[in-house]
């Protein structure tokens, strides 16, 4: 009865050790996702300069493990900034980046731990309205909202990149999709757009006004060159028919209308000229009066 009793209570021991190398070797696994690296650390031991990369690792009991993305994670914030004519705009911004993986150690350090989706809200977010305060500063509500966007956007992506870097983040892409000003500042900003859009529309407008005289001009000249090529061609018809007409010619087109009858009074120089009926019945009557 007793060494049944042993053996039960060496089973039990047995088994509860099993239970618990099990549940320490669970304990000891863990997984990195893919785009993410690891950095092991321990209370005794610190840091471990060697990371790990994505898949399944086993790490003691007393160590721990936190991932960080070295792929491109996406973010968006709306932030504040002043202008120097003291006025106020949201900017919407959208920035891409990741961890530098051969400085995640130095990450862990200079962020105690925190996670990259802490050090995204709090420390990235806060770099971005302070440098992106430095700009606007520097420029009117207008400068801002339209006529130095682009410039801004430049000016911002570099300086955040250039602090970021420092600190093992890599900043992929930068760039603020709207900026809205104050609701008194936008109708402000309106009017001024809708009179730019006017002196454009005048400009235009005399533009085409000037070209359609240049046009008109064109057309003119165009349709007096035609007069001029018409003309010269009718002159030159009229030297080549001139320089057709001779005096055989001549003969030969009233030999062709000629009805037979012999001319009442011919001319010199072969020249037939034929008298109305009426004169030559006048003639005749003369004549037989002076015979009687």
């Amino acid at each position: 009865m007793a060494g049944s009793t042993k053996f039960k209570i060496g089973g039990i021991a047995v088994g509860l050790f099993l239970i618990g190398l099990l549940a320490v070797g669970i304990m000891s696994i863990y997984r990195v996702s893919p785009g993410y690296m690891g950095v092991v650390y321990s209370m005794n031991g610190g840091v471990q300069e060697e990371t790990k990369t994505q898949g399944w690792h086993v790490v003691w009991p007393n160590q721990k493990v936190i991932s960080y993305p070295v792929s491109t994670e996406m973010e968006e914030i709306t932030i504040e900034a002043g202008t120097n004519d003291g006025k106020t705009v949201k900017m919407k911004v959208q920035y891409a980046y990741h961890m530098n993986p051969e400085m995640l150690p130095h990450v862990f350090t200079k962020f105690r731990g925190r996670t990259a989706e802490d050090i995204a809200s709090s420390y990235i977010n806060q770099q971005i309205r302070d440098i992106s305060q430095a700009q606007t500063r520097e420029q009117s509500v207008l400068g801002v909202y339209s006529q130095n966007t682009t410039e801004i956007i430049a000016d911002i992506r570099d300086s955040l990149s250039e602090v970021l870097v420092e600190d093992g983040i890599a900043l992929e892409r930068f760039t603020i999709s709207d900026v809205e000003p104050d609701e008194e500042t936008l109708v402000t900003l309106q009017g001024i757009a809708d009179a730019q859009n006017q002196q454009e529309l005048l400009k235009r407008e005399e533009a085409n006004k000037e070209q359609e005289v240049i046009n008109n001009k064109i057309a003119a000249d165009g349709e007096k060159e035609v007069k001029l090529i018409e003309a010269q061609a009718e002159a030159e018809s009229n030297e080549l028919v001139q320089a057709s007409i001779t005096q055989q010619l001549i003969d030969y087109e009233l030999a062709q209308k000629w009805d037979g009858q012999v001319s009442k009074v011919s001319g010199g120089a072969g020249s037939i000229v034929n008298l109305p009926e009426s004169l030559l019945e006048d003639e005749v009557e003369e004549e037989e009066s002076e015979d009687n």
